[in-house]
């Protein structure tokens, strides 16, 4: 995913910017499947349940945190 959104970027420093917006919004739902396959299960099965709870632990403050500020960056 790395490479296709650098290329993405060559793209639209080469002003060809359909090309980007397709390169760009591909990388995101690919990294959106991602996400629903892989991440929000692990999240709802060993995070979730300790929520709010186990805030005050670093473990599952710190997945806490970081679901929130994936979810804003998707």
């Amino acid at each position: 995913m790395g490479l296709a959104l650098l290329f993405g970027r060559r793209l639209a420093q080469r002003r060809q910017f359909r090309a980007h917006g397709f390169c760009q919004s591909l990388v995101m739902l690919l990294n959106l499947i991602l996400i629903l396959m892989i991440m929000l299960p692990a999240f709802n099965r060993q995070v979730e349940p300790k929520i709010p709870s186990g805030l005050h632990d670093g473990y599952y403050l710190t997945a806490a945190i970081h679901a929130g500020i994936g979810t804003l960056a998707e």
